[in-house]
This record gives C-alpha cells, sequence and structure tokens, in this order.
C-alpha cells in the first residue's frame, strides 16, 4: 500500500469525522450515552465519527 495514499484518505476520514463531530457538538444528550467500561462513556455521537472514520479508509482500502 502507498504511504501517501493511505495519509490521504486518513486525512479525508478525519476530516468528515471532525466534521461531524463539530455538528453535533452541544446536542449530546443523556440518552445518547452508554458506559463502556467502569468510567469510560462513550456517545452516539463517538460511535458515529468512528464510524465515519472506518468506512471511509475501507471505501478506499476495501482490504484492510
Amino acid at each position: 500500500m502507498k504511504k501517501r495514499a493511505f495519509l490521504k484518505t486518513a486525512v479525508k476520514a478525519t476530516g468528515l469525522a471532525g466534521d461531524y463531530l463539530l455538528d453535533n457538538l452541544g446536542k449530546v444528550s443523556k440518552k445518547d450515552i452508554t458506559l463502556k467500561q467502569a468510567s469510560d462513556f462513550v456517545t452516539r455521537v463517538d460511535r458515529k465519527s468512528e464510524e465515519i472514520i472506518l468506512s471511509t479508509i475501507k471505501k478506499d482500502f476495501p482490504d484492510r
């Protein structure tokens, strides 16, 4: 795999996820929060931003 191509995809993926996070800033309610582990919380926004990153990478690099 070419490092430059992967870096370009990684930058695109984090940009898309960052935009999603910013769009949802201040819009998280208690019902959107789940407990991952003791004292480790995750929101629907966290999970969606991770999904955006992974799907963007898989789209450009299906074998990864």
